[in-house]
């Protein structure tokens, strides 16, 4: 909590593991985000109780009671983890994902080895500008449930000491390859279960300079807790003398190239419908400025409703490559979608005429984010965020009917295919020609 600049954080994450950054959100925001959580959760937790209730006329009972869903897991320690609406406001809001203060931090960490080495006295050298090799691998609430004490030595339970994940080899102490950011939304006690992190243990082999020692990671409403993968933890029993659980925001950020298989999710949904499932992908953009990128922006699921207004820059689309029919969930794989030329600047203006700017759209990419970036990127106001997000996500929506459209005629034409096969029996399959009719 101490360090004032990022080398000092950058440098205290190496050797300890862990580090708090103060105030990285607005009061605001956090109030909001906690709202949602709430919110998030008695919605699981009524949907639960139902489907226990049904459950009891069939035999689906033992599984009703596992509380191992897409959306929630009992883990131990009395944690209950949700991932719900992850695209909606406040979870998809950019001021969060590219966070002024963590994101610097974590690009500093992952790009160690190369600005160690460089050596340049140039600091633009050094710096990312864009974190296409960072990938947000998933996010969600940790809720700490109020548990009484045990019996026999009237303590809370907590959860077993444990690292998210191992080192990549196991003979060289590299930088950290995945980072957790922890966001508390109420004030941390002792008594609300905090964190407890073994200061140092991420270090292979105990090779370290910083003396092991248990630690309780206590931080205030909308401060970070950022701690290694690799670091030992657990999460302390939360007291049942509080009045409230106690929800912590997380996010995991990870270079590009890894995949976390160590925390997989079942992939059974709590609820009858379908909701979107969470799909890793790698960010792109930068870092917005302090306070920035915070702002509700509601952009219509509709792709037959246009825009509420028009805006000043226009844009057109120059490219549509169909994107391939199977999604690869989790996988942090990305293809472009399509591009757009933006204009910015009026006509009438001879000072400055206007100019086009391309806009690259992959999948996976969140509207309101790549409109944040693109605004900020080419000094646009934030009013332009919201049409300019609506644009996109009606091509995405456009984009994700043709892929529909197609899978269905697919479909259509399987049985005449199919009974074309079994006609020619005369000459394998592999080596017939598929035509089209």
């Amino acid at each position: 909590r101490g360090s004032t600049t990022l080398e000092d954080a950058v440098e205290t994450m190496l050797a300890s593991g862990c580090c708090i950054l103060p105030k990285i959100l607005p009061p605001d925001f956090v109030q909001a985000c906690l709202s949602k959580a709430q919110q998030d959760l008695n919605l699981i937790e009524t949907q639960l109780d139902q489907n226990r209730s049904e459950a009891q006329t069939s035999h689906d009972v033992a599984a009703a009671w596992r509380v191992d869903y897409r959306e929630i897991v009992d883990r131990d320690g009395g944690r209950r983890d949700v991932r719900l609406d992850w695209d909606k406001y406040p979870y998809n809001a950019p001021g969060l994902i590219y966070n002024a203060m963590t994101l610097p931090l974590i690009q500093a960490l992952f790009h160690y080895e190369e600005a160690k080495g460089s050596h340049s006295s140039n600091s633009s050298s050094n710096k990312t500008s864009d974190c296409q090799d960072i990938i947000l691998l998933y996010m969600g609430v940790m809720w700490a449930k109020r548990q009484k004490p045990k019996d026999d030595d009237h303590q809370e339970k907590h959860q077993k000491w444990h690292a998210d994940g191992g080192h990549l080899f196991g003979h060289v102490q590299l930088p950290p390859h995945c980072i957790n950011v922890f966001i508390p939304l109420i004030d941390l006690t002792s008594d609300h279960g905090p964190t407890e992190v073994q200061v140092g243990s991420h270090h292979l082999n105990g090779d370290h300079t910083v003396e092991q020692t248990n630690l309780e990671l206590i931080a205030k409403a909308g401060d970070a807790i950022l701690f290694d993968y690799r670091l030992q933890h657990r999460g302390k029993g939360c007291s049942s003398v509080l009045k409230t659980d106690r929800p912590i925001l997380y996010l995991a950020y990870a270079k590009s190239w890894f995949r976390d298989t160590a925390n997989t999710r079942s992939g059974r949904s709590i609820f009858e419908g379908t909701r979107p499932t969470w799909a890793s992908r790698i960010l792109t953009g930068e870092p917005l400025p302090m306070g920035q990128g915070f702002d509700r922006v509601e952009l219509s699921n509709n792709q037959n409703q246009p825009p509420d207004s028009t805006p000043a820059s226009s844009g057109t689309i120059n490219e549509i490559p169909m994107p391939p029919r199977v999604p690869v969930d989790g996988s942090g794989e990305r293809w472009v979608l399509f591009k757009m030329n933006v204009q910015i600047g009026e006509n009438d203006d001879a000072e400055n005429p206007p100019r086009e700017e391309t806009m690259v759209v992959y999948n996976g990419d969140m509207p309101v984010e790549v409109a944040t970036q693109f605004c900020y990127q080419h000094q646009l106001g934030p009013d332009f965020i919201p049409v300019l997000g609506e644009t996109i996500q009606q091509q995405m929506n456009q984009i994700q009917q043709q892929q529909q459209a197609t899978r269905s005629l697919d479909r259509d034409e399987e049985p005449e295919q199919s009974q074309k096969d079994v006609s020619e029996t005369q000459e394998p399959q592999s080596k017939r020609p598929r035509t089209t009719e």
